[in-house]
């Protein structure tokens, strides 16, 4: 959709691109001595996260369930299933996945990070069925705001939570939110496309424009596409 030279057809382009964050634990692959007794069980899983990555979802969906069944505590695995559930548009058996995570890894210091992913993607899933209604997007938020206040450095979760403030018309909040998310991750290519999406519904093409040719810059150049 993005066209160099054309700085408008950039934006509006741009513009109507959704942009919503599901915390992923596909690029997360674990490695272990041949000796350990779980070996085979990560292998296993390390071959799910590669067909995840490769989006062969129904083959990634068979690995991580296998896993789960060796090892039920490995949440990696739950949230990723979780995701390729969602992936394929089984969006409430999604939400159960995470719904079971959420609750086996809350109030345990060692998990937050998980216990944060999960929380973001009950929020993302309620996001999804949310539309306009004021209500829904708040009961969304709330989920963001419990991932972030889990792990201060869920981008996902607060990425999200600055997409909600923009949709309830708190573009102030919302602008703030994403400019403390670029102080901590400079190249996190959605956040440049949100602040530009921000500007041009105010009407100001300029910064739209500035905003966008970053984030469209981002697309084509490795450099800076989304760190996680």
């Amino acid at each position: 959709c993005v066209k160099a030279g054309n700085m408008m057809q950039i934006s509006i382009c741009l513009y109507f691109m959704i942009m919503i964050q599901l915390s992923l634990s596909a690029n997360m692959q674990i490695f272990l001595s041949p000796n350990d007794p779980l070996w085979k069980t990560y292998l296993t899983y390390n071959d799910a996260v590669k067909l995840h990555r490769e989006e062969k979802y129904k083959e990634a969906e068979t690995l991580y369930r296998d896993v789960i069944a060796q090892k039920e505590d490995l949440w990696e695995a739950h949230n990723n299933l979780g995701n390729v559930l969602s992936s394929m548009k089984r969006e409430n058996e999604a939400l159960q996945v995470y719904l079971h995570g959420m609750e086996r890894t809350k109030y345990k210091e060692d998990l937050r990070e998980i216990h944060a992913s999960f929380l973001n993607n009950i929020g993302h899933q309620k996001l999804m069925k949310a539309g306009n209604n004021f209500q829904k997007l708040r009961e969304a938020k709330e989920y963001f705001v419990l991932a972030t206040s889990s792990d201060p450095n869920q981008v996902d979760a607060r990425f999200n939570t600055g997409n909600i403030e923009s949709k309830l018309g708190f573009t102030n909040r919302a602008l703030r939110i994403f400019l403390d998310i670029l102080s901590s991750n400079p190249y996190h290519v959605s956040t440049w496309l949100e602040i530009g999406n921000l500007y041009f519904k105010a009407n100001d093409y300029e910064m739209a424009e500035r905003y966008h040719r970053k984030a469209a810059y981002g697309m084509d150049n490795s450099a800076y596409k989304n760190r996680e």
